[in-house]
């Protein structure tokens, strides 16, 4: 539905395909983590493990955020960051493995948000 082009430093929405103020919503928000994200410097053993760190960040703040219960909002940031992070670094078991090693610490970042987002 969208992504963020580092070339050209911009945020793409392909809008043939968002349905719905909140996936626009949504979609926006993810896009823009990696926005900033870009413009962040991290210590990251590799830059699959930076990708992996930035889909669940973006998912976590982007279309899992309103999730209440706590073990459906963790699946669905597991699930959206493997199948993006796969898309990237060569298939979905090592997609899964790199999501591990980054969950815990990635998911608890809310930059550049003080607090969980909140939409109208």
């Amino acid at each position: 539905m969208g992504y963020y082009d580092g070339r050209y430093k911009r945020v793409v929405l392909c809008c043939d395909n968002i349905r719905s103020k909140q996936q626009l919503e949504e979609t926006l928000v993810h896009e823009l983590v990696h926005a900033f994200d870009a413009t962040r410097k991290g210590k990251f053993s590799s830059i699959c493990h930076l990708i992996a760190c930035g889909e669940v960040r973006a998912s976590a703040l982007g279309q899992c955020h309103d999730i209440r219960s706590p073990s459906h909002r963790r699946k669905c940031i597991w699930e959206d960051a493997v199948r993006s992070t796969a898309s990237h670094c060569g298939g979905a078991d090592f997609a899964m493995t790199l999501v591990q090693e980054v969950f815990d610490n990635c998911v608890k970042d809310t930059a550049p948000f003080i607090q969980p987002t909140t939409r109208l």
